[in-house]
């Protein structure tokens, strides 16, 4: 269902069922805020609203100084909207409902710390080599090394990997724009491992260890939740693994165009037009970051 019919319907409902003040003052302003937000950032149907679509409103609102309560109200008056229009048999769930709240003491940017992170990898290394293990190594070690989205992620097509230049063309991005992101020699050698697994006639990259189908968005963040779980960590995410790509580019002083170029940001469009990307020359920039090979080698040393 689209987002402003969304929004206008329940708020007409608040109009004449709520205090004035209450629609005027508070479903109004803060509701209007996010869905235009959604829609300005193509989430114009309910849909296509996922947890990346929640987690670019959370940075956007933190760009604003929004507190976490704000967002938090602003997140739920979604739900509220969308919930409205499922009761009435017109809008189909979302996941939006399942969505935490962020905690109300105010933390404006979480990553993974290091040694967390060299805890997870080496946690995942340490399994037995079945189809699952050598799969979950490949999903971590791919939101490591790129710094995709969780969608992005999900939706890797064999066919788009270039094994010759440690290269994915990612087709399904929040931006509705193709982009290449690149991986280190280390991750290659555990993606090659794991798609000598594979059928020949596999389309999708991530499969479900059981019916061998692709996985779906919900099932790779569950494979993210069971390490989390598992380790008894008390926030791990892809989003924060997003954050440390970011992070740890700026830390080695990587080029802040490559950087904003593989992890897709819509705000570096204007640059991209007069700049000419070259995948060869980017897979030798990549070689300098490599996350995964730089927590590797680091514990190494």
């Amino acid at each position: 269902m689209d987002l402003d019919i969304i929004c206008a319907e329940y708020l007409k409902y608040s109009k004449h069922f709520k205090s004035w003040n209450t629609f005027k003052r508070y479903d109004t302003p803060h509701l209007n805020i996010i869905i235009n937000f959604m829609i300005t950032n193509e989430y114009s149907n309910s849909d296509n609203l996922d947890y990346d679509s929640i987690y670019d409103f959370i940075d956007y609102s933190k760009l604003r100084d929004n507190t976490n309560k704000t967002i938090n109200k602003r997140i739920q008056l979604l739900n509220r909207a969308i919930t409205f229009q499922v009761k009435q048999g017109k809008c189909k769930p979302t996941i939006i409902s399942s969505f935490p709240k962020l905690k109300e003491l105010d933390k404006r940017f979480d990553i993974v710390d290091e040694q967390t992170m060299k805890r997870v990898i080496n946690f995942l290394l340490d399994k037995p080599d079945t189809f699952m293990n050598i799969r979950n190594r490949v999903i971590l070690f791919l939101f490591i090394d790129t710094g995709a989205r969780l969608s992005e992620v999900t939706n890797i097509k064999i066919k788009n990997i270039n094994s010759q230049t440690n290269s994915i063309l990612l087709d399904h991005t929040k931006t509705k724009k193709e982009r290449v992101v690149h991986y280190s020699n280390y991750t290659a050698k555990h993606l090659y491992e794991y798609l000598l697994l594979l059928d020949s006639n596999h389309n999708h990259l991530l499969r479900n260890s059981r019916t061998k189908s692709p996985m779906n968005y919900l099932g790779v963040l569950r494979v993210l939740q069971k390490i989390k779980y598992d380790l008894k960590l008390e926030q791990f995410s892809s989003h924060m693994i997003r954050h440390s790509y970011g992070t740890l580019a700026y830390k080695r002083k990587v080029s802040e165009l490559f950087t904003n170029h593989t992890m897709g940001h819509a705000r570096m469009d204007m640059t991209r037009r007069y700049t000419h990307y070259n995948i060869e020359v980017d897979s030798e920039i990549y070689q300098e970051l490599a996350p995964m090979e730089y927590y590797i080698n680091k514990k190494q040393a």
